[in-house]
């Protein structure tokens, strides 16, 4: 159901009565949002919903929303962890988070989750390409090692607690595109599926989380066992 069908008269009346003081224009507002939708005939009234195709019902269902949805949100965000953008257009709205909160599946409570940006990702992606098609005919051996590197580089810097879903995609684009680039080498090329798996075991490191909460991170205890202030 949309916004405009599931708009109470009621409280539409309520919302315009803040900045309407003449109630000659309220009366008419009222039978504006009761005329109703006529059928085969039949015409069919409801306590709910603006008058379809009416020129009105834009600008009621933004009065409506601005009460229920912007102010709410406004009042919510203040209590968020980073910043929040909000969007809307009409019914249509765009909800931007800085921080994604999530529950650990370790600890049960809820934390932080963080993820890499996309665009990020996608941009160093690029450059990966363009670096293997240069080292398209080295040895396998020396692209590895070089991999291995850049691969451990990207776990120092984004290893962190709530991000392993991107962790792993990245690590597969990069596994997909080498193979690509290993196929190119020459019309005769031919590596097998049990043998590039093997190559990317050798030299792509394990992905796991580096940098975990700091509530854990720096969760020391002395030998007694109490936590230490």
């Amino acid at each position: 159901m949309a916004s405009f069908d599931a708009m109470a008269h009621s409280w539409t009346i309520r919302f315009l009565e803040r900045r309407i003081a003449d109630k000659r224009i309220l009366r008419l507002i009222a039978k504006w949002l009761k005329v109703g939708i006529t059928e085969d005939g039949r015409v069919t009234r409801s306590e709910r919903g603006t008058p379809q195709g009416a020129v009105i019902s834009p600008i009621l269902a933004n009065v409506y929303l601005h009460h229920v949805y912007d102010l709410w949100t406004h009042r919510w965000r203040r209590k968020a962890s980073g910043d929040v953008i909000v969007i809307r257009y009409a019914d249509d709205t765009i909800v931007g988070f800085q921080h994604e909160r999530t529950r650990s599946r370790k600890w049960g409570s809820f934390v932080i989750g963080r993820k890499t940006i996309k665009k990020r990702m996608l941009k160093k992606l690029q450059e990966v390409k363009m670096e293997l098609r240069k080292r398209m005919h080295d040895p396998i051996a020396k692209t590895g090692a070089w991999l291995n590197r850049m691969l451990k580089g990207h776990l120092n810097y984004y290893a962190v607690s709530g991000n392993s879903p991107s962790l792993w995609w990245y690590f597969n684009e990069v596994r997909w595109r080498w193979l690509k680039s290993l196929k190119r080498r020459s019309q005769r090329a031919f590596m097998s599926w049990e043998k590039f798996t093997s190559a990317t075991d050798r030299f792509f490191p394990s992905i796991r989380i580096l940098h975990p909460l700091p509530c854990h991170r720096f969760d020391a205890r002395t030998r007694g066992r109490s936590p230490v202030r």
